[in-house]
């Protein structure tokens, strides 16, 4: 798709994979980050999520509009006018995917509440640290309900676990005295019924949500795309 080389000017290299203890104890250590950029050729890397979207929105610039499903091939329409046709539209476009809805839709329109119980099923530059905290919350959210947090529910929470250690001699109210930007979402999980229709597939994020604190979900998004090609 000839994004890389663009994204490669604000993604932080990644070497190792550290595992820790509440306490910052040392768990264990890894170099699969090294193994994939060997293996694969490609750079293993992480970057604000803000800029990654940023990036993907400005070089990809078809943007859908909706889909003409027919009998023989599918016709994907875009926002500029252009149309694209095919035997099979593949969508790995993220958790508001385009083509989960146009499939939602035209399945709809085909067989009335076939999809009604997949419409809400989601639960809730180099030299960059980057980091996570995960915390639970206080129950499920499903759609809509999924919340949006604040500025101050953030700083509420970085200061409910300011004692929090990512390291035995630094702790999250450590960090926060030199971060310079950061976000506070909700991680949603789902896994809708129905994966595909007719000549509409959706692969990854798109349809089987799940969070990233194990470091799988990439995985399981390409594990997808290999067993429905």
């Amino acid at each position: 798709m000839d994004l890389l080389e663009t994204m490669k000017e604000f993604m932080t290299p990644m070497a190792l994979y550290y595992r820790r203890k509440r306490s910052g104890e040392e768990m264990g250590v890894a170099d699969w980050p090294l193994r994939v950029s060997k293996r694969l050729g490609y750079p293993c890397g992480i970057s604000e999520r803000q800029m990654f979207l940023g990036s993907m929105y400005e070089q990809l610039k078809d943007k859908i509009v909706k889909f003409e499903h027919g009998d023989e091939s599918v016709t994907v329409h875009c926002e500029d006018g252009s149309s694209f046709q095919g035997d099979l539209v593949i969508g790995a476009d993220g958790v508001h995917s385009k083509t989960r809805a146009e499939m939602q839709r035209i399945g709809n329109e085909k067989e009335p509440g076939i999809m009604d119980r997949d419409l809400n099923p989601f639960v809730s530059n180099h030299g960059i640290t980057q980091w996570f905290f995960f915390s639970k919350l206080d129950r499920n959210y499903k759609g809509s309900s999924i919340p949006r947090f604040t500025r101050e529910e953030m700083e509420a929470q970085v200061e409910k676990h300011k004692d929090f250690h990512f390291t035995e001699k630094v702790t999250l109210g450590d960090l926060m005295k030199t971060t310079t930007s950061l976000g506070h979402v909700a991680l949603e999980e789902a896994n809708h019924e129905h994966w595909s229709y007719g000549r509409i597939v959706c692969v990854g994020d798109a349809i089987h949500k799940m969070t990233p604190n194990y470091w799988e979900k990439d995985e399981q998004g390409t594990d997808g795309v290999r067993a429905r090609l």
